[in-house]
């Protein structure tokens, strides 16, 4: 089965818009800065409480990966050739935060009262998954041509 690398990236970008939209929805009914107040109250709570490596360690990587999933949006609906290095970096981290790549899936969990913890790690790892061999079958596609290269 064959993928068309674009189009691949059409869709991935605009679930990683829908992700973008829907942190900062949540945030701005909530009344907070998205990404600001998350670096305020961490500070606050860091200092309180003491500065524990992990806590700092989990809080570093969370915050990264939110602003790289701002740019392989970018990236994905540009349609940059070497996007998927970026995308499969970010796969690890998306499963230790919990984050799934098929962004409505809390959304849809949420709408179907299903609260099994086990059913959204299925499904975390299922989104990865897909989005993983979408973008191998759209690489394999993308690399393969006539032999004059084209």
């Amino acid at each position: 089965m064959k993928l068309n690398y674009r189009i691949v990236c059409f869709i991935w970008g605009a679930l990683d818009i829908f992700y973008i939209i829907r942190f900062a929805w949540l945030n701005v009914e909530q009344g907070r800065i998205p990404l600001i107040d998350d670096i305020i109250s961490f500070n606050h709570l860091n200092s309180e409480y003491g500065s524990e490596i992990w806590t700092v360690l989990m809080f570093s990587v969370s915050l990264i990966l939110n602003i790289s999933i701002i740019i392989s949006a970018i990236l994905l609906l540009v349609g940059w050739c070497r996007v998927h290095c970026f995308i499969y970096i970010q796969i690890p981290f998306r499963l230790l935060m919990t984050i799934p790549s098929i962004s409505f899936l809390p959304w849809l969990l949420k709408q179907l009262n299903i609260t099994s913890v086990s059913m959204f790690v299925i499904l975390l790892v299922l989104s990865e998954i897909i989005k993983f061999a979408s973008f191998k079958l759209a690489s394999n596609k993308k690399n393969e041509g006539t032999s004059y290269g084209e």
